[in-house]
């Protein structure tokens, strides 16, 4: 136990952040960021700008994504591009297109995938729409693995690079009525770390980053809570890049590895399961009440 205690105060506390030069930073190197236009995926974006990256930028929102960009450059002087792409598309042509863009850029020293779309309130599978379980396979198993694809060669041809994929909490314990999300991010936590020992022979790593609750659209928190465990997606942002290369799966705020520490060495998985379950019944009464209040006022209204 004291030995444990001790590593982890040195890993999150006392140990100084990785140097990203190694994977091409202030040398004229690109990071490319599904996702870029909101939470997690904007905050990668900017500290990979800060950090000495160029920096292309995907989602679909092409006028958000121009604003975004428009900002990094003000602040961090690097350079920016830009690409509109809908990754719930089973357009092949996307692929083609983002193909291209990436062979201007030539040096692409990380990717970051992060596009991902979640339910809108917990639901059992069944009661799940087909449109929602293809969206969701689509934006966050396809699309990653695709984009992993397109960009690995051009890593592997300069001899180093990384790729930080988005799994989350869900993706390393399972997440009653969150069946679907759940698990395509188990797949991204297990792709990850597959990649992650295939390719270090050719100087490329790639890490699961795996948080908890963070402020995002996607999960509707609006702000940061220690008591909640709610972080910024700011924290979650650093703590990825601060270790890149390190450990093959990372979750950021020392309170999201808490919580997976007691999840998987102390408490029994069937008790964990329950307790998420729990939780899932409740976030989705209370979802379904405030569209049923929603209504009733619209319905007053009209």
């Amino acid at each position: 136990m004291t030995y444990i205690f001790l590593t982890t105060v040195w890993k999150r506390l006392l140990r100084p952040p990785v140097d990203l030069s190694r994977y091409g930073a202030k040398s004229g190197s690109w990071a490319v960021v599904t996702g870029a236009s909101f939470g997690i995926g904007k905050a990668y974006a900017f500290e990979l700008a800060k950090r000495g990256f160029n920096v292309l930028l995907i989602s679909r929102n092409k006028a958000s994504l121009q604003e975004v960009a428009k900002e990094i450059e003000s602040k961090h002087k690097v350079k920016t591009d830009v690409l509109s792409i809908d990754f719930s598309s089973h357009d092949p042509a996307i692929y083609t297109e983002i193909k291209g863009t990436l062979q201007k850029l030539n040096d692409i020293g990380i990717l970051v995938n992060n596009v991902g779309v979640s339910y809108p309130y917990p639901t059992k599978f069944l009661d799940t729409t087909e449109e929602l379980q293809d969206q969701i396979l689509t934006i966050n198993v396809e699309a990653l693995t695709q984009m992993t694809r397109l960009v690995l060669p051009f890593m592997i041809r300069k001899k180093r690079g990384a790729i930080v994929n988005l799994s989350s909490f869900s993706g390393i314990v399972p997440s009653p009525l969150l069946a679907i999300y759940s698990g395509s991010k188990a797949y991204v936590d297990h792709f990850s770390i597959c990649l992650d020992f295939e390719y270090r022979d050719h100087g490329i790593t790639a890490q699961s980053v795996t948080p908890g609750l963070t402020v995002s659209n996607m999960s509707k928190l609006r702000h940061p809570s220690l008591a909640k465990g709610v972080c910024m997606p700011e924290t979650v942002v650093k703590g990825s890049l601060d270790n890149l290369g390190r450990e093959f799966r990372w979750s950021p705020w020392w309170m999201h590895a808490l919580i997976e520490y007691m999840t998987h060495q102390v408490l029994p998985m069937r008790f964990v399961t329950k307790k998420l379950t729990d939780i899932s019944i409740a976030t989705r009464r209370r979802a379904i009440q405030k569209e049923e209040k929603e209504s009733k006022d619209k319905d007053k209204v009209q």
